[in-house]
């Protein structure tokens, strides 16, 4: 099995230049962790108990065959990951590649889920390894999750989500023997963890809602984690540009956020949608992407129950992707009242630091951020230097077995 391995991330893009020329970091996401290649969320729920008995992949012959019939892939039709995290998801492991990661970069923030779920009961034992080895070295976690469950108890409760009441995460979890709730946050609080619970749309995370980790569900185990004093936020993917009227009526689940940190208290952030395909653009902002840029439409095509906007809502970031350059009025009004956000929006990039550091509010111009030039390897060639190292181990090993 592969190591779990340190890998960078969005914090590299994300620095400020000021005036005066002085470089400041901004982002907290310098090192990652991603427990398996491929994300567990693409795995339809009929096809689960094949998956994980044979070790994160499909049986021999049988992806083409699920591909053909539809359940091939479910994954979250706007993961802007869906470029890197195919293929099988056989978990990476807490080792001793690991803890030379740790001791030669001494993180101080360790991001669980850059590109792949982490808090997939799969994972458990790894996931949990990996929250013990921050605390040790003073790390604290940032999680982004859709699928960790509050102990053995929000296991259980996923079967009120799940396609068909379909009962595999529960009974999964009881073979393994996940422990409580109140355990797993005892061990979260003493990493100084900050848990992120991601909200989306159910309707285009099919993986994850089919499972039984629904939207609702994810509220309701924030919620859990939040009692008992683990630094909990609700993390919504939305559209600024668009009232929260009808993001609601679009399927998405900021209102439920709002709500909830008005009863509990949990904190809600969110980051602006970004619309790679027409079909996620449909249901995220109710308008193909040609429509959503165009400068022109919104002056004589005003947004239900508001004004003409003299601009579009989005803009094009290279070729595939439209990201918000417009901010509604609702949204104008929740970041003035301190909303955290996370991202670029009308020329501003924003950053609420994921929580780690109570109302920490960032905003600058985006012509500020540091253009990036890479002189070192890149990630790519560092995989595979590591691959080939393993090669080269697992030769030595071999050789000196037959000198034996």
């Amino acid at each position: 099995m592969a190591s779990l391995r340190l890998t960078p991330g969005k914090a590299d893009f994300v620095k400020r230049k000021r005036a005066d020329g002085t470089i400041q970091d901004v982002c907290l996401l310098k090192w990652n962790v991603d427990f398996s290649q491929g994300c567990i969320a693409q795995v339809h729920p009929c096809h689960l108990d094949e998956v994980l008995a044979n070790n994160g992949k499909y049986a021999p012959g049988n992806y083409d065959r699920y591909r053909a019939d539809k359940t091939g892939d479910k994954r979250c039709k706007y993961c802007y990951a869906w470029k890197k995290n195919s293929g099988p998801v056989l978990s990476r492991t807490v080792d001793k590649w690991t803890r030379k990661d740790f001791e030669e970069h001494r993180p101080k923030f360790v991001r669980f889920g850059k590109n792949s779920e982490p808090g997939h009961p799969f994972y458990f034992s790894e996931f949990m390894k990996a929250v013990d080895l921050c605390t040790e070295f003073g790390a604290r976690p940032i999680i982004t999750t859709k699928m960790l469950p509050f102990g053995i108890e929000g296991a259980r409760e996923t079967a009120n989500y799940a396609n068909n009441g379909n009962d595999y995460i529960s009974r999964f979890t009881e073979r393994q023997n996940m422990p409580s709730g109140k355990e797993i946050a005892a061990k979260l609080i003493d990493a100084r963890t900050s848990l992120l619970f991601s909200l989306g749309y159910d309707q285009i995370e099919l993986g994850p809602r089919l499972q039984g980790f629904s939207n609702q569900w994810r509220i309701e185990q924030a919620r859990k984690y939040h009692s008992t004093g683990v630094n909990t936020s609700l993390t919504v993917v939305c559209d600024v540009t668009d009232s929260i009227e009808n993001n609601v009526s679009r399927g998405s689940f900021i209102k439920h956020a709002l709500e909830e940190k008005s009863t509990s208290g949990i904190n809600a952030r969110v980051i602006p949608a970004r619309l790679v395909t027409e079909g996620t653009a449909r249901v995220i902002a109710g308008a193909k992407r040609s429509v959503l840029t165009d400068p022109g439409y919104y002056k004589t095509h005003p947004l239900l129950g508001g004004e003409a906007i003299p601009r579009a809502r989005y803009r094009w970031d290279g070729k595939l992707k439209a990201v918000a350059d417009y901010i509604h009025p609702d949204f104008v009004k929740l970041i003035a009242e301190e909303l955290g956000v996370c991202g670029a929006v009308a020329g501003t990039e924003r950053c609420d630091q994921c929580n780690c550091h109570g109302n920490a509010r960032i905003s600058f111009p985006e012509s500020e951020i540091v253009d990036v030039v890479f002189d070192g390897p890149s990630i790519g060639r560092i995989l595979l230097t590591r691959k080939k190292q393993r090669a080269l181990r697992e030769e030595l090993r071999t050789q000196i077995a037959l000198d034996i």
